[in-house]
């Protein structure tokens, strides 16, 4: 048995030597070139494709079995007007034979050179490779696993190749010229060294030139379906009028590992140099060919935004940011950025841990979400401080991509606002001038706000339960609304407390773009005068006993409607005394003010009126009506603290009112229709005050009946006095007739005095 296998073997020996010497003697001694006709034309016909064998074939027999080609060239595909598609200057390759009998395949080094490719793709979308796609679909791969454990090339040269990628669609062409690679041994499973260097020219839209040098250490493991680039570095230098300063060069330097058996790729050790700024982090995919998911880590060190944007003058989409940045005031010193990403392109993009710094200004959030299926962004604790002004919220966007819906919460924590607009201020920011106050009325110390909003429509803002406070005052309101498609504003249930003050009411605005008409009801709580005047700095009035002010409120509804301002229902008190106005009117274009039914409630007295002021805010002139129900002047004076004068009839002084018509200016004051009545006595007529100091009276004045001898103290309360020294009676008269402007008619009905009655007494004074 042993026997017949060693013949056996030995047969099979024999017949494999015979056939490896009769193929080494056929490929010595048979010249290729005198069938490179045929062989063109089967390859013609097995691709589609037009084949020339320009060059010469060589082979060579021992111990390398190898093949040097000449100039080759393959026609292009049907409906393309290019004739060549691919062409080499020349080709070497070489396998040891004796390996061969080991099923072991060491190929020598390969050569390609001046090899030149040109990939084109239509503007319907077609290529010019596609039929050479359907070729290796049909080829058999080797189904071994070990043919690639088996498989050694000594090298792999490509020299002075050019690959042209024509994209007709986006009317762009690229050329990567002087295409050069370098490998060292190849063998699988174990890090290959190369080297690739290249010039590339691009044109189209962008236009520019440049250089790429790449070096790595490549391992394919066909068997694990594992590649590995370790580490890879990628240094390009490209030159175009449409970069910052005409040229820029790029960095790269990361380690890559792609798994096609897990579908994972993952990019560690990342670092990328562009524009002066550099970029390290860490990217990994998952699923790379079903559905990928993409996370890793990114950071960018601090660099000079400034800088950066002196270098994108030139580019144009630089053009816009820089406008940007410029109207926002920023100095851009510094800035960095970190975070962590994870990306689905079915889903979205969530940011986690970002960290964005600018000068002094940070934006943090522990998770940003955007969900373009939903069409969703969410971002949860979100943090930024700019201009000392520290912001905290959280946001949610839906509708992203067609008509935004954004809603969340927000709050500025407590910031010195007097620091934030120097900081403002600093920064040059467009920001209307604004005079602040004095310390002792606004300290400005602290200020914070807090809302919840949410922005729809492009057009409405809904704030609830907005909060802000400056200093020890406080605005609240339960809800806050702004629509701006029917240019409304509504703010319901507000409270303001400003010092000592609390102001509460609801107010509504219409026409708000266009011509604002506002309507307020406002209603302010008592508070305390006197506190109100210090913090103010205001000295308060000297007011008779016993009228003081301590106590004051207001209530009111006010209507904005340009040019006029309205006051309807004003209700102003003050301690036990009140005013009310029914309406008030102001017509800013015309300069007037008019006063509708005007009541003051002064101690017991109750005075009525009506007034228009004209040239309010130049040389104000009044006129109106005023009436004073009857009072009791013995009580009035009682509560001034006055004493009470002693009459002969303790009934006199309890009956007083008095109507009349009036014009006034800063220097005049004329009443008409004058009407008085006290107790039994009226008193008819005009009166005008042509000057105030020194005074100058007109007066024209009728009265029914008075008795002087009731008014006059009873004869027992008179007593006398001893002479005291003084001016002379003459002295005093010529005084008193010295200052007096005084010219009019006194007419008296019925006149009582000493018991004696007289009627139809008339008085003419024209005293000057």
């Amino acid at each position: 048995m042993k026997r017949l296998i060693k013949i056996g073997l030995s047969i099979i020996g024999s017949v494999i030597a015979l056939l490896v010497v009769i193929l080494t003697s056929v490929i010595c001694l048979v010249d290729p070139n005198d069938y490179k006709a045929q062989i063109a034309h089967y390859l013609s016909q097995w691709s589609g494709r037009n084949l020339i064998i320009a060059g010469d074939i060589h082979f060579t027999c021992y111990p390398w079995l190898g093949l040097n080609l000449g100039q080759l060239q393959v026609g292009n595909a049907p409906d393309f007007t290019e004739p060549t598609f691919a062409q080499v200057d020349q080709a070497q390759f070489q396998v040891k034979l004796l390996p061969l009998l080991k099923k072991q395949l060491e190929v020598g080094h390969v050569l390609l050179a001046g090899i030149k490719l040109t990939l084109i793709r239509k503007a319907d979308g077609h290529t010019n490779w596609e039929d050479l796609l359907t070729l290796t679909d049909r080829s058999e791969s080797p189904t071994e696993t070990g043919f690639f454990d088996r498989l050694k090339i000594a090298g792999l040269e490509i020299t002075q190749g050019e690959l042209t990628w024509d994209d007709r669609q986006t009317r762009s062409r690229y050329v990567f010229s002087d295409f050069n690679l370098n490998t060292a041994a190849i063998i699988f499973n174990q890090p290959i060294d190369l080297k690739l260097h290249s010039t590339l020219a691009i044109a189209g839209k962008t236009t520019l030139q440049g250089q790429l040098d790449l070096t790595t250490q490549l391992t394919v493991n066909f068997a694990q379906q594992l590649y590995q680039l370790t580490p890879l570095k990628l240094v390009t230098t490209l030159a175009s009028n449409q970069l910052p300063l005409g040229q820029q060069s790029l960095s790269l330097h990361t380690e890559m590992i792609l798994d096609l058996k897990q579908q994972h790729l993952m990019v560690s050790l990342l670092s990328l140099q562009l524009f002066g700024i550099d970029l390290t982090g860490q990217v990994n995919i998952h699923n790379r060919w079903s559905s990928p998911i993409v996370t890793g880590q990114v950071a960018v060190t601090p660099f000079n935004p400034k800088k950066l944007l002196q270098r994108l003058k030139q580019v144009q989409l630089g053009l816009s940011w820089i406008s940007l940045f410029n109207q926002s005031g920023l100095s851009f010193q510094s800035a960095r950025l970190k975070t962590q990403f994870q990306f689905n392109p079915a889903e979205g993009i969530q940011f986690n841990n970002l960290e964005l710094q600018i000068d002094n200004n940070r934006l943090k959030t522990s998770q940003l979400n955007l969900n373009w299926q939903k069409e969703t962004l969410v971002t949860r604790a979100l943090s930024l401080t700019a201009f000392g002004i520290p912001l905290n919220a959280q946001v949610e966007i839906e509708q992203v991509f067609s008509q935004p819906v954004i809603q969340g919460q927000l709050s500025l924590l407590p910031f010195n606002p007097k620091s934030a607009f120097e900081q403002l201020k600093l920064a040059k920011i467009n920001i209307p001038a604004i005079s602040l106050p004095n310390d002792k009325i606004w300290p400005l110390q602290t200020a914070s706000l807090a809302t919840q909003f949410r922005w729809r429509d492009h057009r409405q803002l809904d704030l609830a339960n907005l909060h802000g406070q400056v200093d020890n005052n406080h605005f609240q309101t339960a809800h806050l609304q702004i629509n701006l498609s029917q240019e409304t504003l509504e703010a319901n249930n507000f409270s303001l407390q400003v010092w000592e003050t609390k102001l509460v009411g609801k107010m509504q605005v219409k026409q708000l773009l266009s011509q604002p008409q506002a309507t307020v009801k406002i209603a302010v709580a008592p508070f305390n005068l006197p506190a109100l005047f210090k913090r103010l700095g205001i000295i308060p009035p000297s007011l008779p006993k016993p009228l003081t002010l301590t106590l004051a409120s207001l209530t009111i509804q006010l209507r904005v409607a340009p040019p006029q301002i309205t006051l309807n229902h004003l209700h102003l008190t003050v301690d036990e005394n009140q005013l009310t106005v029914q309406q008030a009117q102001f017509n800013w274009s015309q300069n007037i003010l008019n006063l509708e039914h005007v009541i003051l409630k002064l101690l017991t007295a109750s005075i009525q009126g009506k007034l228009q002021i004209t040239q309010l805010l130049g040389q104000p002139q009044l006129q109106g009506s005023l009436k004073v129900d009857q009072i009791n002047p013995r009580q009035w004076l009682l509560q001034l603290g006055q004493p009470l004068p002693t009459t002969t009839d303790p009934t006199v002084l309890t009956r007083l009112t008095l109507e009349t018509t009036l014009q006034s200016n800063l220097s005049q004051l004329v009443l008409n229709n004058l009407t008085i009545h006290l107790d039994d006595s009226q008193l008819i007529g005009n009166l005008e005050i042509k000057k105030f100091n020194p005074p100058a009276i007109n007066f024209h004045l009728n009265i029914n009946n008075v008795d002087i001898d009731r008014y006059l103290p009873p004869q027992s309360a008179v007593k006398t006095t001893q002479p005291q020294l003084s001016p002379s009676p003459q002295e005093t008269l010529l005084d008193f007739l010295r200052a007096l402007n005084l010219n009019g008619t006194l007419k008296i009905n019925h006149f009582k005095a000493a018991q004696l009655t007289t009627t139809d007494l008339e008085l003419v004074v024209a005293a000057q």
